[in-house]
């Protein structure tokens, strides 16, 4: 205290004043400089949402005044009363808001509320809701409102709702999933529909529905079996040939076609640019590095020659989790060779299992060498994509630094730069070499180019890409592998793409529809579902 007297006495007046005023403006609370933003103080409510505490959340936001809510808290608390199954605290919500503020009826209000009523029971005011919210949005519907509506109509009955619900999904291009198509074949197989709405449904889902299950099958079946005019049964499709065993149809790959590649090009692009925190110059800067590495793939006579791309990341890290901690452990050794002081420090401050976001050791060049043979093997031109910090000195030892070596002298290597995703890379250099399925081969042309990764393809850039078109290329280009172990040594076993694409098909000429069965386990994804191969169809004819 007395140190600090002294030098208020010996300071200058003007810091005197300086200080005294800041004070002043701390205490009574003067605004901020222009052009500074005041920084937003936190309703105790925001961190019972974010802890997910719904009693607490639900009693703030009661006590908040009516025309001070917050439309995004009470949507927040709205969808945690409803995950919950407190209909009766959703109801209060949503009743409090209808006696005073109208103003609050936004689309993810509406949108629980709307769920709310068709569990009550309470179809016409449903009704009323979802048309409330479509004709808010320019008469567009969204798929959270149309489905839980779809099965409410279904399960009462109401025929002509659900045929222009039908039409609104056709027209706004809204997704049905396998429940949804569960629900809907149950609803008209019992109602005995004509089969001109088998073939509508049919061809409404095609562009978005991969399988059916098997309970949706047996509605199927029967519904064929009470209309009569065409038979449906459970068959197999070999998975060699793609040969229907039931009336002989050859099942196809899916069409990639110039409109399809382009789409999925320009997702590319704009994936390139994606950041997690939106920084806009961080976007730019990868967007000039992407457009650069993509002009010099144009010119680069090894990629146009090439047969197969390898991801050298996937393939080099290819079952990290029973090699990790031999790796790190001589890349300990490795780097404390010349100061064995640091070693027993490293030691402990060393994870041992792969237990980081990130993966800290090098790729196994021996594995990657041992896929590039293998490919030769089979007659394929392998051109192997790494990024660059696989290939700095000190990310590798010193036998990978020969292995590189050879790579380069063949010219068999290419590197994606920093601050890029290799994935986007090696995908956009694959699919500009991809001839579509409705551009005729010129003479001479170069056989399409194909993948070798076990990457399921469902990060979040693969996610802005158009679905199916991305599927549709996936299936016809994306070679598999696996690893064994022969004579002391790791041997990688490639497996080509398949002849057929596992999803529903049509066949116009045989008036045929073919659609792959399969059943979900507990705890599976809808990704890990349509990684699954099936030999189970159902054949409608």
């Amino acid at each position: 205290m007395r140190l600090w007297l002294r030098l208020w006495r010996v300071a200058p007046i003007s810091t005197h004043c300086t200080l005294r005023f800041s004070c002043e403006k701390l205490n009574q609370g003067i605004a901020p400089p222009e052009g500074k933003s005041k920084k937003r103080v936190r309703h105790p409510i925001d961190g019972f949402i974010a802890a997910g505490d719904m009693t607490a959340a639900f009693a703030a936001l009661q006590s908040i005044p009516a025309n001070e809510l917050n439309p995004k808290h009470v949507a927040a608390v709205l969808h945690m009363t409803e995950k919950e199954g407190h209909r009766d605290m959703t109801a209060v919500i949503v009743e409090r808001i209808v006696r005073s503020n109208s103003s609050m009826w936004d689309e993810n209000i509406l949108s629980v509320w709307l769920r709310h009523q068709c569990h009550s029971g309470d179809f016409q005011a449903a009704w009323a809701t979802a048309s409330m919210i479509a004709s808010r949005s320019g008469g567009l519907w969204k798929k959270r409102n149309l489905s839980p509506l779809l099965a409410f109509a279904c399960l009462s009955g109401q025929r002509a709702n659900v045929m222009e619900l039908l039409h609104h999904a056709r027209t706004c291009s809204v997704p049905l999933d396998v429940d949804d198509v569960h629900v809907l074949v149950r609803y008209f197989s019992s109602t005995h529909e004509p089969l001109t709405t088998l073939h509508h449904l049919l061809q409404l889902v095609v562009e978005y529905l991969p399988h059916i299950n098997g309970e949706t099958a047996s509605f199927l079946e029967h519904w064929c079996k009470a209309v009569g005019g065409v038979t449906a049964a459970t068959t197999c499709v070999d998975p060699s040939s793609g040969m229907c065993a039931c009336c002989g149809t050859q099942m196809h790959g899916l069409p990639f076609t110039a409109e399809h590649k382009e789409k999925v090009l320009e997702g590319i692009r704009v994936a390139a640019g994606v950041t997690r925190r939106n920084d806009a110059a961080l976007a730019a800067r990868r967007k000039r590095s992407f457009e650069a590495w993509t002009k010099s793939m144009i010119t680069f006579a090894p990629l146009q020659t090439a047969d197969i791309l390898i991801d050298g990341a996937n393939v080099g890290y290819y079952g990290l989790s029973s090699w990790y901690h031999i790796v790190k452990e001589e890349m300990v050794k490795h780097c404390t060779a010349h100061f064995p002081d640091r070693l027993a420090r490293l030691h402990k401050g060393t994870t041992w299992s792969k237990k980081l976001p990130f993966v800290d050791v090098p790729v196994s060049m021996e594995l990657i060498d041992e896929a590039m043979s293998q490919a030769k093997a089979a007659g394929l031109r392998p051109l192997l994509l790494l990024h660059e910090r696989h290939v700095e000195p000190h990310n590798m030892f010193p036998k990978a630094h020969a292995i590189l070596n050879k790579w380069k002298a063949a010219n068999e290597v290419i590197t994606t730069p920093g601050g890029l995703n290799d994935d986007v890379c090696w995908l956009h250099a694959a699919i500009t070499r991809c001839t579509p399925t409705d551009v005729g081969a010129t003479t001479g042309q170069r056989p399409d180019l194909l993948v070798l990764t076990n990457d399921a393809m469902r990060d979040h850039h693969f996610q802005l890409l158009h679905q199916r078109s991305f599927v549709a290329w996936r299936g016809r280009h994306q070679v598999k592998f696996s690893c064994v172990r022969e004579n002391e040594c790791t041997r990688v076993q490639m497996t080509p793409p398949s002849t057929f694409t596992s999803c529903i098909q049509h066949n116009v000429a045989r008036c045929a529809w073919h659609l792959p069965v399969i059943e979900a386990t507990v705890g599976e994804t809808v990704p890990e579902l349509e990684d699954k191969n099936t030999t189970q169809w159902l054949c409608i004819r």
